[in-house]
């Protein structure tokens, strides 16, 4: 493959930021959760506009920090995944492919887009900043599954991963806090006439299910169920090459390309009537896109990549916090986050704030991504 666009150099000794000091500080002090001393961050947030206001040779400065910085420094051990330090996209190849599935996007951007949780983020931030891209997606925190798949019944709920009633209260007073509820879907709908999109990474798709199983549980309490089953559309994302190397080595009759479960409380309302329903019985619109497999375990299943972008959400979590106020600080019993940690198996990075190397980890790959659409004429201007 070809040296990559961010080596000034094939020799380190000659680069000229090659000696910038371990500890060099860009950033202003911040407060390192649960504990009272301060640390200095080393990299800054960098966002659009940060990037846009950077002057060519601090642009260098991080294309040779994003090359090694986590391969020098000594504290990778706070990484959520120490055994996977190095950042993704550091191929010319990887980073083409990883344009090419967030271009994916822009077919798109006339749409509102929900990201149901972690794994479509990057992308969508790529589509975000790219002329002609999409304006902007609804990030909505989701986690776990409850459904079995079962080759003579079908789709059978798994009761004891199921949510509580008191879980599913909480869980769509939030999605009505952030208008991603069905009947918030459904009246921009008869607004506009424009679908929501509904994105997520897919693997067996009992993920997306559970969610749209809510979704259609909330909307018949609402009363829009049949509005609402007209209102969305599901855009997959996924590596055939993956469920391949996994799914099918352990069972010959999964499908190469998932399908998507259409859940219990959706199946009676989505289903179309005669004769369509003898070639495509369901009526929500779904489509999935296959993805270049290194460029996939490097941005969906690398861990630190997917952890560093929000939060984890499982139902056990929905009575105790909101993921929007969480991260901020907004949380106003920290005890039930104490409880929720000494009764489940949910990890203490899971639900506290992430370390500096990740805050690291996460700018340094913006500013990759940032700067490959910027080399590759891909990025908009400012207006």
């Amino acid at each position: 493959e070809r040296t990559p666009i961010a080596c000034e150099s094939s020799k380190q000794n000659s680069n000229p930021y090659s000696k910038i000091p371990l500890d060099y500080q860009y950033g202003a002090k911040i407060v390192v959760a649960g504990k009272n001393n301060y640390r200095q961050r080393s990299i800054p947030d960098i966002d659009y506009d940060m990037y846009m206001s950077m002057r060519e040779n601090r642009r260098r400065i991080f294309r040779h920090l994003y090359y090694d910085v986590f391969e020098r420094r000594k504290y990778t051990s706070e990484l959520f995944n120490p055994k996977n330090v190095k950042l993704p996209l550091k191929s010319e190849k990887n980073m083409d492919e990883f344009i090419k599935t967030a271009q994916i996007y822009l077919r798109y951007k006339d749409q509102p887009i929900i990201c149901l949780g972690r794994s479509p983020k990057w992308f969508l931030d790529a589509a975000k900043w790219m002329k002609d891209g999409i304006s902007g997606y609804k990030f909505v925190a989701f986690s776990g599954n409850w459904f079995s798949l079962d080759k003579v019944e079908g789709v059978r709920y798994i009761d004891s991963m199921r949510p509580s009633e008191k879980e599913e209260i909480a869980y769509q007073r939030y999605l009505e806090s952030i208008k991603a509820d069905p009947a918030s879907i459904v009246e921009n709908y008869k607004k506009t006439g424009i679908k929501t999109v509904i994105t997520d990474f897919i693997f067996t798709s009992r993920g997306i299910s559970s969610f749209l199983d809510l979704m259609g549980r909330f909307a018949k309490k609402q009363g829009v169920i049949e509005d609402f089953v007209n209102s969305f559309e599901v855009v997959a994302i996924g590596s055939t090459d993956y469920i391949e190397r996994t799914l099918l080595a352990h069972d010959e009759d999964a499908s190469l390309i998932p399908e998507l479960i259409i859940p219990p409380s959706l199946k009676e309302h989505a289903r179309n009537l005669p004769p369509e329903s003898l070639f495509r019985p369901y009526k929500i619109p779904y489509k999935f896109y296959n993805m270049y497999y290194p460029m996939f375990m490097e941005m969906l299943i690398n861990e630190n990549t997917n952890e560093c972008r929000s939060s984890y959400y499982p139902h056990t979590a929905w009575t105790i916090y909101r993921p929007d106020r969480f991260k901020t600080g907004l949380i106003r019993d920290m005890s039930k986050v104490k409880a929720l940690l000494e009764t489940t198996d949910i990890s203490h990075k899971n639900v506290s704030d992430f370390s500096l190397p990740m805050a690291d980890y996460r700018n340094l790959l913006n500013f990759r991504i940032l700067d490959a659409l910027n080399a590759r004429g891909l990025l908009k201007v400012i207006r």
